[in-house]
């Protein structure tokens, strides 16, 4: 009942101008859920929610995965994968490997406040070559909520924008 809840919601959006959705799937990780629960109790809700949505342009499946679960999305009819390599610890080439459709992310979202011009310059460039044509530079997930405007900054300055 949740899952068709959720798919009238996202169908709704879709018909009245969203050019896609946001899935965040944060439980396909050790710390949640076994491989085996997860593919049992949660992959067949979110894939339900993807395939209803499929259609859309700009559908985005934001992934909190381990690299034992990343299988199970191969195959998930979603425009954009968006997940975190420094928190995963799966490098963008080996999901490039395994996703045509693009890929976000490509910046260190735990470290951003830290991170020097210089350094996110290098971490574009290295996401950039890892990910090739089909990639949107992103922060894995979102940055700190107490980032300064000064540090939200550095990214744009970098890009030339």
């Amino acid at each position: 009942m949740i899952t068709t809840s959720e798919i009238n919601h996202a169908k709704r959006a879709l018909r009245t101008g969203a050019s896609g959705i946001l899935l965040s799937v944060a439980n396909a990780n050790r710390k949640e859920l076994s491989p085996d629960d997860y593919e049992k109790f949660s992959l067949p809700f979110d894939k339900r929610l993807i395939e209803a949505t499929s259609g859309a342009k700009m559908t985005f499946l934001h992934l909190h995965v381990e690299p034992d679960y990343l299988h199970f999305f191969r195959g998930v009819p979603a425009p954009v994968i968006n997940y975190s390599q420094h928190v995963s610890g799966i490098p963008l080439a080996t999901v490039r490997k395994q996703f045509p459709s693009v890929i976000a992310g490509g910046v260190d979202e735990v470290n951003y406040r830290s991170l020097t011009e210089d350094q996110l310059k290098k971490q574009v460039e290295a996401a950039r070559h890892a990910a090739g044509a089909k990639f949107i530079l992103t922060p894995g997930c979102s940055v700190p909520n107490e980032s300064t405007d000064e540090e939200l900054k550095r990214l744009p300055r970098v890009m030339g924008a």
